[in-house]
């Protein structure tokens, strides 16, 4: 039986060899080169949306196409009416165009075919454009207390103003004669409020601006420079604002004593004063002291001079002292040796500490932490859309200590810019209160100290930018890297170069 099997076996395999042979001559020749009858798509076809109204186009090409066809319309993806074609080399990619403010578009774009191929298929891409941009710069004088002047270009297709705070608006419309003028007058607003400008076409956004009214100095006291700053605020009454003219303010024993609600602001905040001072935050009763769009000069006053002795401490807060919120808003603090807050003679008490659209530069280079806090309680930290260059120079940014009952301390650190802080080797943040709450969002860091960091259990880091700084990267899990490329850092010019951190709102707002 088995020899019948194998010679069954030869004769199979004998069958399909003479098959093969009998076939060979049908078969295929090998496929060295595919040939197709167009050119390929392009591919990561991308737009983005550069000053609200500037599109910028970019693509890349297949099979060596270098000339494409760019086709737009006001749709989502129907291209029912071409408003306009371009002819784009890949030389000139990325390609930018200037459309209308607050409108849907459509886009395609094919690669031209060479060597006889048809053009490629379409590749499609929807987006819209924010709000319009004309306004023209600010002059001298066009913000007031209770106004603004608006400024476009002569008679572009304009209708009304808005003035917006919260939910509040106030509307005017223009006439004849301001649009082709180019300019109007908002009156009827409130002293010392932020306001949201909209030049309006219609429904459509022609520009917007952020603009902050002056002082109203029938509700606040003026005070001029060569008036004795620290004997008004000790003679002033609770609650009083100091409406401060530009000029230096030389306060001859360095420090004042905040006793009680107040607040110092400048009467025009185009113009900063500049105080050498420094405060006491000793006062009790849970008490609000603000400073607003001033300079806080480290260096001190000697017999009636500005001398190169630097102070010490911007805030010192003391021992049974107690405060709801201390606020520095549109603050610079520039070459203070020793900390912008010092909590370290025992048990002061500050309910919200907030740092907003300030610039920090040159402080803390002596034996102490930027934000000292080893037996001060502040309760919750806000640093917001700041720089701090220079600072902590030797030791710890924000240092806040165990403290006996004190816990759930909230940090939060959002939107700023951080150059060369707790150098070379200190701590960035070294929290150790209690069950704290740190929140670390959207900031730019570049060459921080290399010290380990403490932040509690359960921090909130994401989303940050880090350069030379690793030693607080490794918190987050979303870190990017990416150089901001800074204009000039060494003279504190921080505007930024890089495409993606622009995009990503990283940093500053400031400096994008």
């Amino acid at each position: 039986m088995k020899k019948y099997i194998n010679r069954g076996l030869w004769f199979f395999g004998a069958a399909i060899f003479l098959s093969l042979g009998a076939c060979s001559d049908d078969i295929d020749p090998e496929i060295k080169q595919l040939e197709f009858e167009r050119a390929f798509s392009p591919t990561s076809f991308d737009v983005r949306i550069l000053n609200q109204t500037t599109a910028r186009f970019n693509w890349s090409s297949k099979n060596a196409a270098t000339d494409f066809v760019l086709e737009l319309s006001k749709d989502s993806l129907e291209f029912a009416s071409i408003i306009d074609t371009y002819e784009v080399n890949i030389e000139d990619l990325p390609f930018e165009m200037l459309l209308e403010g607050e409108t849907r578009y459509s886009a395609r774009v094919r690669a031209k075919g060479l060597d006889g191929l048809a053009d490629s298929n379409w590749t499609p891409i929807t987006f819209t454009t924010g709000p319009g941009q004309i306004l023209l710069p600010r002059q001298e004088g066009d913000i007031t207390h209770n106004s603004i002047v608006v400024r476009w270009p002569a008679g572009a297709s304009v209708t009304h103003i808005f003035a917006v705070v919260g939910t509040t608006v106030v509307r005017h419309d223009l006439s004849a004669d301001e649009i082709e003028a180019g300019v109007a007058l908002v009156a009827g607003l409130n002293s010392e409020t932020e306001y949201q400008i909209r030049l309006m076409d219609g429904l459509k956004t022609q520009g917007t601006a952020t603009i902050t009214t002056f002082i109203d100095l029938g509700g606040a006291i003026a005070v001029y420079p060569e008036e004795d700053l620290k004997a008004i605020i000790e003679a002033a009454e609770d609650g009083v604002t100091l409406a401060l003219f530009p000029g230096e303010y030389l306060v001859g024993t360095g420090s004042v004593d905040i006793t009680k609600n107040i607040s110092i602001v400048a009467v025009y905040p185009t113009d900063m004063p500049v105080l050498h001072s420094r405060f006491i935050l000793s006062g009790t009763g849970n008490l609000n002291f603000s400073i607003k769009d001033v300079i806080l000069s480290g260096f001190t006053v000697v017999e009636g001079a500005v001398s190169e002795t630097r102070d010490t401490y911007v805030l010192d807060l003391l021992n049974g002292a107690e405060f709801g919120t201390v606020r520095l808003t549109n603050v610079q603090v520039l070459d203070f040796q020793r900390s912008l807050l010092r909590g370290t003679s025992g048990g002061g008490d500050i309910q919200n500490f907030i740092v907003e659209n300030s610039l920090v530069y040159r402080t803390t280079d002596g034996n102490n932490e930027f934000i000292d806090l080893r037996s001060g309680r502040v309760h919750n930290i806000t640093l917001v859309n700041s720089t701090f260059a220079e600072v902590a120079s030797t030791r710890v940014f924000l240092r806040a200590d165990d403290i006996a009952g004190f816990s759930g301390q909230k940090v939060v650190i959002e939107n700023c810019t951080f150059y060369k802080a707790a150098l070379p080797s200190g701590r960035w943040l070294y929290v150790r209160t209690a069950a704290p709450i740190v929140t670390v969002r959207k900031n730019i860091f570049v060459n921080l100290g290399t010290g380990d960091n403490l932040v509690g259990d359960s921090p909130v880091i994401n989303d940050n930018n880090y350069v030379e700084a690793a030693a607080i990267s490794g918190f987050d899990s979303s870190a990017k890297s990416y150089d901001p490329a800074f204009v000039n850092a060494e003279e504190f010019d921080f505007t930024v170069q890089e495409e993606e951190i622009i995009f990503g709102a990283y940093g500053d707002p400031r400096w994008r």
